[in-house]
């Protein structure tokens, strides 16, 4: 499933399944303190800009959503 982002910019806060793609000319901004669970399946594809501002102790992470048993490779 591929699920593209309207014509204006964008904010994250949700888990990552299926290709999130976003669009040329536009902006995804994840925010300080998000941290992005993506399933097996999760694909960010980036056409436009991708924004990932954090800083320390307010950072942005990308992760899997296997809770259970994380494993290196799976995001």
């Amino acid at each position: 499933m591929v699920v593209v982002v309207p014509d204006s910019d964008l904010t994250w806060k949700k888990e990552l399944t299926g290709t999130f793609e976003v669009p040329v000319e536009t902006t995804l901004t994840i925010g300080g303190g998000n941290l992005i669970r993506a399933s097996s399946d999760g694909r960010l594809k980036v056409l436009g800009t991708l924004s990932a501002t954090g800083a320390d102790g307010n950072r942005v992470r990308f992760t899997t959503a296997n809770r259970d048993d994380p494993q290196p490779g799976q995001w």
